[in-house]
């Protein structure tokens, strides 16, 4: 039996098609040839990587990630007859060179529903072997999208995004499945139009369909896209998180901004009989409230000319829950080893190019618990509010002396007039 007709075999018994070479049709053949020496390609290369430090350009056209790009472009011919077979011998070849790639990279190889991505985190790996992983799991996405296999979809997207969050691609398919959570699929096409590396400019385009389309049915699409005096409905946002990205995208910052602190004011729950002695620490927050806080502090900070920022005025507001943070917090330190440390969110952000700045500054390299996490993210909030605090209070005085000039220039040029 020929290596094309035993991968062939390979495949199609993985994805149950029961065929025989006997059987099979020209388009399966050429399905078949293609992969075949791809693969032979792909093991040549792997190979000849390990046994040299291999510097070479990951679009180089002779890297295993471009000879990938070149395979899929041939293979879209039959993927787009719709044909379900064909389809699913083609996902069948990717499963199996996902487990040729773990096993050449990490060790023997094993059925891909246990092999997550996180290994790739384990290894160090060339950016080209990188970019490799990250293509054939959308390519796997891609594939259960066509299969109408959504859910299997959304998960393969995940790990592309896992592996690399610094692209748009990952983001911008997710848009694409998950069209029916409006706000879902808003925000992952901000990701991938705002992603720090590759960014998706045709996201836009799906930005626009989904207001569009969607503007009656969701109130809280008018205040962020097309009124801003319309009021948000703070009831009906799942995740702060979310909906601060697509605000900052918006450039409605500003209106955002008052709905989330009277949010999170409410779930900072100060005892009844001792108001001032203790303040309830969050246990959960499903909502990420704290961590949009977080966000949109940042992305104050981070602009501190600019205007539509400045002009917040929520001196109180802001101050009422800094003196809350502060009651709560105030037998809270935090040790030297954990500042800087990144929190869920700054994961889940990474590659968000208007915080790009802000996690510089950030150790992504030890994940935390989620008691040590919530409190290390109010420990930064309240000193984010401090920094947030003074410079309000500059602006003010920075805006006074400026009114007092103008009121006195243009007194000097009635009095002159007037002479």
């Amino acid at each position: 039996m020929s290596e094309s007709t035993n991968l062939l075999r390979i495949i199609s018994n993985h994805q149950g098609l029961n065929m025989s070479n006997q059987s099979l049709d020209e388009k399966q053949k050429n399905v078949a040839t293609l992969c075949e020496q791809y693969l032979q390609k792909l093991v040549n290369k792997l190979k000849q990587q390990s046994e040299v430090n291999d510097s070479s350009d990951p679009c180089d056209a002779d890297s295993s990630c471009a000879a990938e790009i070149q395979l899929w472009n041939q293979l879209k011919k039959y993927i787009e007859t719709h044909e379900g077979s064909l389809i699913n011998c083609i996902h069948g070849f990717y499963v199996y060179i996902l487990q040729v790639l773990y096993s050449l990279i990490k060790g023997p190889a094993m059925d891909l529903y246990f092999i997550r991505c996180k290994f790739v985190d384990d290894v160090k790996l060339k950016e080209a072997d990188k970019l490799l992983f990250y293509n054939i799991y959308i390519r796997l996405g891609d594939l259960n999208r066509y299969l109408k296999n959504l859910k299997v979809s959304r998960y393969y997207y995940y790990q592309a995004c896992e592996i690399d969050p610094s692209r748009g691609h990952a983001y911008n398919q997710l848009a694409l499945v998950t069209t029916s959570q409006v706000f879902n699929s808003l925000y992952y096409s901000v990701r991938a139009l705002m992603a720090t590396d590759d960014p998706i400019k045709m996201a836009k385009n799906n930005i626009d369909s989904l207001v569009n389309r969607c503007s009656l049915m969701n109130p809280n699409i008018e205040p962020l896209f097309l009124n801003d005096s319309s009021i948000i409905d703070a009831d009906r946002v799942e995740n702060w998180l979310h909906f601060i990205v697509i605000a900052i995208y918006c450039e409605k910052l500003k209106i955002v901004l008052p709905y989330l602190i009277k949010e999170l004011d409410k779930n900072l729950t100060i005892e009844p009989k001792k108001p001032n002695e203790n303040i309830l620490i969050p246990k959960f927050d499903t909502k990420w409230i704290f961590s949009a806080m977080d966000v949109a502090i940042d992305i104050i900070l981070s602009h501190p000319s600019d205007e539509k920022l400045s002009s917040i005025e929520l001196d109180k507001e802001l101050s009422d829950i800094k003196g809350k943070l502060t009651i709560l917090l105030k037998d809270k330190t935090c040790t030297a080893d954990k500042v800087g440390l990144a929190l869920k969110h700054d994961y889940l952000l990474y590659g968000f190019s208007p915080l790009k700045e802000a996690h510089k500054v950030l150790s992504f390299s030890e994940p935390l618990d989620d008691l040590l996490n919530t409190q290390l993210l109010l420990l930064r909030i309240n000193e984010k509010l401090e920094k947030l605090i003074v410079l309000t209070n500059e602006r003010k005085v920075k805006n006074r002396v400026k009114k007092s000039r103008n009121i006195a220039l243009q007194s000097i040029l009635g009095s002159k007039g007037s002479s």
